[in-house]
């Protein structure tokens, strides 16, 4: 469930820029990874966690750099079901999974997002590594 490479891809303190691919096209549930991983790549805790379900699963500054991160986002991917090696289980109406491709420093990870509604917005209530 956990891959390894994600704590050097996502780990705090590197020095760089942070590259994002356009999303124009972003569903409403990818816009807010999207957004939600912008600004923990940037260093911005507080923005971050603005993108959290407030009964989230996990800690929404996971992810947060303390300063510029080389981290990108290589792709984006809204789903109905969690990914079977998630560990994630369960779908309905006011929950939703988004897949992201992420790299940085040589490596790549997959991260799985299950996402919320909180009154009219998606917001993140949980975070996990698939497998790679």
């Amino acid at each position: 469930m956990y891959g390894g490479g994600a704590a050097v891809v996502l780990g705090g303190g590197y020095v760089g820029y942070t590259q994002f691919i356009a999303g124009p096209n972003d569903s409403a549930a990818e816009s807010v990874v999207r957004s939600y991983l912008s600004a923990a790549f940037d260093g911005n805790e507080q923005e971050a966690a603005s993108y959290a379900h407030t009964s989230a699963n996990f800690n929404p500054s996971m992810f947060v750099s303390s300063g510029s991160s080389s981290a990108s986002i290589d792709s984006l991917s809204e789903q109905e079901e969690p990914p079977a090696e998630s560990g994630f289980s369960g779908a309905g109406e006011s929950v939703t999974y988004v897949v992201a491709e992420v790299s940085g420093e040589g490596e790549t990870a997959t991260l799985v997002f299950q996402l919320r509604m909180q009154g009219e917005e998606w917001r993140i209530f949980d975070v996990g590594f698939q497998a790679q």
